[in-house]
């Protein structure tokens, strides 16, 4: 999908990556040392799309079904290590507030704030390795696998070097923009800055938070067969389509709505639109170059110079920029 798309990355890895492993396994010993990790039993409700627990309150308000993934919420009772995150839940609240951690749009900075009013809670970070065998082991402790949260977050800093290459993971964080979807937002401004605070670490300065992409006015999903993935867009319509259309036609900040016939319509009026300025152009400086011929003949002038004369003007005006 990288190269079908005509971009580059400066790495790409998985969280199976060595380096990975290990640094997450040095934060889990971080956190340990400072106090904000501890085992507990837990019972609850958990969202296996989500990888995520829900409170009772969420799970009754959902009726008992997440609403992302229109499946029941599993009733789960689990000992698992925890992660102190209600210890932070002032210092967060106040990042927020004064904008230091900045929250975009702002109706979702309303949103986690009014979620997080009466303080966040301690979040599990492990589970039984019996039930979750794939995840980073628990150093000291090998009935236990890391909670895909605490993992998945912390690789924001190991992929840039954290914490053996400091000259390198210092030089890219604190991140300017993180981009995060709306669904995911709980996590990262709750429990990603609680970790950050933790091993005392700056924050991201802004989340900027999107919305979803419909298809046709309902949420994409499998069960619907309504999924639209650029390797279904791409083949007919190339990139450079795919590009411009979401970026040009889907909002950042809220909910987009993708169609075939949106894409087929808005990308036939774009080229319709360029072609016709590079027309109108183009006749422009046709009759531009007629007259510099013209006076060139009744000046006695060499043809060259006016040649000369007229690539300058384009250039200073730029008129190439008008044609896409």
């Amino acid at each position: 999908m990288i190269s079908e798309l005509n971009i580059s990355v400066t790495d790409f890895i998985r969280t199976t990556d060595a380096h990975h492993v290990a640094a997450v396994q040095y934060i889990w010993q971080k956190l340990v040392e400072a106090g904000y990790i501890y085992k507990g039993s837990y019972e609850g409700w958990y969202c296996q799309g989500c990888e995520a627990f829900v409170t009772d309150k969420e799970a009754a308000d959902n009726n008992g079904v997440c609403p992302d993934h229109q499946t029941p919420y599993q009733r789960l009772s689990e000992e698992n290590y925890y992660f102190k995150t209600s210890a932070f839940s002032d210092n967060i609240r106040q990042a927020i507030e004064s904008n230091k951690m900045r929250i975009v749009p702002e109706f979702r900075k309303k949103e986690f704030l009014e979620l997080m009013k009466d303080g966040l809670k301690d979040v599990s970070v492990s589970r039984p390795r019996k039930n979750l065998s794939w995840g980073v082991p628990v150093p000291g402790d090998d009935n236990q696998v890391m909670y895909v949260w605490l993992d998945a977050l912390s690789n924001y800093i190991t992929v840039i070097g954290y914490p053996d290459r400091p000259e390198e993971w210092q030089s890219f964080w604190p991140a300017d923009v993180q981009v995060i979807g709306k669904d995911i937002l709980r996590f990262h401004a709750g429990i990603w800055p609680a970790m950050l605070m933790a091993l005392d670490l700056p924050l991201p300065k802004v989340l900027l938070v999107h919305g979803f992409i419909n298809s046709g006015g309902m949420k994409m999903a499998k069960s619907l067969g309504n999924g639209v993935g650029p390797a279904d867009i791409i083949p007919d319509y190339g990139a450079e389509a795919f590009r411009y259309y979401f970026l040009r036609h889907v909002p950042t900040q809220d909910d987009g709505d993708f169609t075939w016939e949106s894409l087929k319509l808005r990308t036939m009026v774009s080229l319709a639109m360029i072609w016709a300025i590079w027309f109108s152009e183009s006749l422009k400086w046709c009759r531009v170059i007629k007259l510099a011929l013209l006076a060139t003949l009744h000046n006695q002038n060499t043809i060259w110079d006016h040649i000369v004369r007229l690539w300058k003007a384009i250039c200073l005006t730029k008129q190439w920029t008008k044609f896409g």
